[in-house]
């Protein structure tokens, strides 16, 4: 009960540029063998190379040509979907097509009128002021997302490692991460799939939102603000003088720790 390979006379199929692969064909000599596929199979693992030219095997085809003959093609890519793995199997993909958010303060009040020569209420950037409250507007808004691709040992994708990518979902960073600074990356979990028989394909989602200094809120200024953390404004009643009117304007700022840190390094990338 044997299998023996030997590589096929001008069988090597090679592709360079973008998404480079090898593809290698050997026959396979069976001897004494019932399932002579899953025989092949189980000795084209354990034989033939796991890499080739520094690319990860991808696949393994087996053909029957002939009693006891077998024909088995093996690919060697660095290939991930649209994306090219480097040599070290890691691939990194972006977006920063946005949504929309809503504010309720501008960033300056360019103009106002009012009826006659009467100066129209002073807000101090307040948007929408009704007698309710401050109603705001949704404007476009900047995203930053991007995607880190890791191909991982199997023995490491234990339960443990599971549990880590687990705990940190939804959480932001309590360091520097990948260049980014501290409390400006938010993990909205990975993606994995078992690629073959030793590796996983893992796909890790973070978002970016910028921390910030020195903002101003109407006449309250020198805020800082973490990238995750959430700004709030109370609006209270004020007299403006020159109008004659009475107004909304901002008379306080709060500026809330809303997700947990978490340590980003455990993950490994």
């Amino acid at each position: 009960m044997s299998v023996s390979f030997r590589e096929k006379f001008k069988s090597r199929h090679t592709v360079a540029g973008g998404s480079p692969s090898v593809e290698i064909v050997h026959l396979a000599d069976v001897v004494g063998e019932t399932n002579e596929d899953l025989a092949i199979k189980t000795a084209a693992l354990a034989t033939l190379p796991d890499t080739y030219d520094d690319k990860p095997r991808q696949s393994i085809e087996i053909e029957e040509l002939a009693p006891d003959l077998w024909q088995v093609t093996t690919t060697y890519a660095f290939t991930f979907g649209s994306f090219v793995l480097a040599s070290d199997g890691s691939a990194s993909s972006f977006d920063t097509t946005g949504g929309t958010r809503r504010v309720t303060q501008s960033i300056r009040t360019v103009s106002s009128y009012a009826i006659g020569t009467a100066n129209a209420p002073d807000f101090q950037g307040a948007i929408g002021v009704s007698e309710s409250g401050v109603e705001g507007v949704d404007i476009p808004d900047r995203r930053f997302v991007f995607r880190e691709t890791r191909i991982v040992n199997d023995s490491a994708v234990d339960a443990a490692y599971k549990a880590v990518i687990w705990g940190l979902t939804g959480k932001v960073n309590d360091a520097d991460f990948l260049g980014f600074p501290a409390g400006s990356v938010i993990f909205h979990g990975a993606t994995g799939a078992l690629r073959s028989e030793t590796e996983w394909e893992i796909v890790y989602h973070f978002e970016f939102q910028p921390n910030a200094t020195g903002l101003s809120v109407g006449q309250i200024s020198d805020i800082d603000k973490k990238g995750w953390e959430y700004l709030w404004v109370v609006y209270e009643p004020a007299v403006d003088d020159d109008a004659q009117a009475l107004v909304r304007t901002p008379s306080a700022v709060y500026v809330e720790q809303v997700v947990y840190e978490g340590d980003f390094s455990t993950l490994d990338l």
